[in-house]
């Protein structure tokens, strides 16, 4: 009975509900709260957590894992520039990115990894992007990231992949199989 079938799909199938990077107020107060829960309080003023809420870009998961690789570290510097470029590739940052990348569309992965490759993405692409709070437009066709964080993820992704942040002309399909060393353009190899 197909609806059996459904009501079962129901109960197995995880709901997810995307949330989306805090205002500034409420990535005040959750940092507030997750400073208090591991007693930061000595260690992160007022300039350190702007630099926590900056460098996750508002990110509820991001921010969390910054303040706890701080809890767990106790020579971490919120207030350091150079402890920013510690959290690039940390392994307690990489799920957290993973989560939003996962979420996206393949032709929106590909957009980020043009965008900030040094390529052209489609405007509708990063528009769609720049909605759901990925990327910023600073003007000019350049594009940030909301974290810096998660834009040198997307940098990684892109040489993971090979590619050099290249986009395809509108309406070519262009396809990379590492695996197998093939291109295909549009379905042909």
């Amino acid at each position: 009975d197909e609806r059996e079938y459904e009501d079962f799909a129901e109960i197995v199938t995880p709901v997810t509900i995307p949330v989306g990077m805090y205002a500034y107020p409420d990535a005040l107060f959750a940092a507030d709260e997750l400073i208090g829960r591991w007693s930061l309080q000595s260690r992160v003023d007022n300039a350190a957590k702007h630099n926590v809420i900056e460098w996750s870009g508002a990110h509820p998961g991001l921010m969390k894992a910054i303040l706890n690789i701080g809890n767990r570290n106790a020579t971490f510097d919120f207030s350091s520039r150079e402890s920013l470029q510690r959290l690039f590739g940390h392994k307690d940052m990489l799920p957290e990115c993973d989560k939003v990348w996962d979420s996206l569309e393949e032709e929106e992965q590909q957009a980020l990894m043009a965008a900030f490759g040094g390529g052209a993405a489609e405007a509708r692409l990063l528009g769609r992007l720049s909605y759901k709070e990925l990327v910023r437009d600073r003007g000019r066709g350049a594009y940030t990231a909301f974290s810096p964080i998660f834009e040198d993820y997307v940098r990684a992704q892109a040489q993971a992949a090979g590619t050099r942040g290249t986009a395809a002309p509108v309406g070519v399909t262009v396809q990379l199989d590492a695996a197998s060393n093939a291109i295909r353009i549009n379905g042909r190899r």
